[in-house]
């Protein structure tokens, strides 16, 4: 008999692995769900290598608002990770998405009166231990007609779903409201007041306040404003977050704003400044960021945002920032220099051939993005560069062999 040890080790300790998380696709799951429900696990049992089944005691059906009546239910999963522990453990209280069982031949062997459920998302839509507030609010979003859950009423559930649910709950909606095309003309009150307390809400975890933060951002949302702008005041950790949200909204920042936040001690505050300092008479005061700023994420902004729009004495900052002392910032500065095009083409040139090994880089890396005067220069480069690495890089750039000539 084969012994499935051999191949999968045991860990050394129980800890080193945990039961699966579920949380995040349970709002997911609701959506296609046949039952959702909060329960009692009785029982749990192994069916096979995989397989595993419970036995259900029905608290609370959310659909039809029901009690259960000492109704109960068979539920099946797989558990594919060697030696994990069952996701359920006898006695657990759980929040459960469940759907009809798969129809292959195997669900049917391992189920062979088909009365039994899978749980939803591949086994990961339920939530531990829920508390009424989870409950509470994910049922009113079950309650919307699922016609309705793009549009005013739904995005309304979700939003109190993000305020008041179980972190992983609330993260699953607040990626569910940013699937909804046009969230920003459809987003009212008191949905944008629901998600902006929550981005003010310091008792709520950062993960999810960025999130809806650069939701905001993304979408536009000019309802959740006034909380950004409270944040953004606040410094960190989202400070920097919240001013780049404001910038998205807005458009723009005041030119005394944007002076004064170039002076923050939050790297992330002076990045966004950067950028919303483009054609504004502090973009001179940005561009010298590039070479005395202590941050990267500054100096890129600087490099992407002034060097690309060709502010006034921007390009030679960019030739510099080829040479930074921080690989991410040379490639954003070969990307921007590069961008620009042929007119940039003999000063490269020039750099790469003054340069060689790694310090050659950044003007070989700006001539791959240099359209076809770049590639050219770099094709020649491959062939007459005095150092045989850099005529390797170019050859690379080129996407040919570096060991060939």
């Amino acid at each position: 008999m084969l012994c499935l040890a051999a191949f999968h080790p045991a860990p050394s300790s129980a800890r080193e692995i945990a039961p699966a998380r579920g949380g995040a696709p349970l709002l997911r799951g609701v959506e296609h769900a046949k039952r959702t429900v909060v329960a009692t696990v009785v029982d749990v049992g192994r069916i096979d290598t995989y397989g595993y089944g419970a036995t259900f005691a029905v608290e609370r059906d959310l659909a039809t608002e029901t009690p259960g009546a000492g109704e109960t239910l068979r539920v099946g999963w797989e558990e594919m990770v060697p030696f994990r522990p069952a996701r359920f453990r006898k006695d657990e209280r759980v929040l459960v998405a469940l759907e009809a069982l798969p129809g292959y031949s195997l669900w049917r062997q391992r189920f062979p009166n088909g009365n039994a459920f899978a749980v939803a998302e591949l086994g990961t839509a339920f939530l531990r231990d829920p508390d009424d507030a989870s409950i509470s609010s994910l049922a009113r979003y079950l309650r919307i007609d699922p016609s309705e859950r793009e549009q005013a009423p739904g995005i309304e559930a979700l939003a109190g779903i993000v305020e008041v649910a179980a972190p992983p709950l609330a993260e699953g909606a607040a990626t569910r409201l940013g699937e909804i095309p046009g969230l920003g003309s459809k987003l009212r009150q008191p949905a944008a007041a629901a998600l902006g307390a929550a981005i003010e809400n310091e008792a709520r975890q950062d993960d999810l306040r960025r999130t809806l933060i650069r939701l905001a951002a993304a979408h536009r949302l000019d309802g959740m404003r006034e909380w950004i702008a409270r944040v953004a005041e606040a410094g960190p950790p989202l400070a920097g977050e919240a001013w780049a949200a404001l910038l998205a909204i807005d458009g723009s920042l005041p030119v005394e704003t944007v002076e004064r936040l170039l002076g923050s001690a939050d790297p992330g505050v002076r990045a966004v400044a950067v950028r919303a300092s483009v054609a504004t008479p502090q973009a001179t005061r940005a561009l010298k960021l590039a070479r005395s700023d202590p941050a990267s994420e500054v100096r890129i902004a600087v490099v992407e945002t002034l060097v690309s729009a060709q502010s006034p004495g921007s390009l030679e900052v960019g030739y510099a920032a080829l040479f930074d002392r921080d690989p991410p910032v040379r490639v954003a500065a070969a990307e921007a220099v590069g961008k620009l095009g042929a007119e940039v083409v003999p000063h490269l040139r020039e750099l790469a051939l003054a340069r060689s090994g790694r310090d050659a880089n950044g003007p070989l890396g700006a001539l791959a993005f240099a359209g076809a005067e770049g590639q050219g220069v770099l094709f020649e480069l491959s062939q007459t560069h005095p150092d045989e690495n850099t005529r390797g890089q170019a050859r690379l750039l080129l996407g040919l062999d570096p060991r060939k000539h």
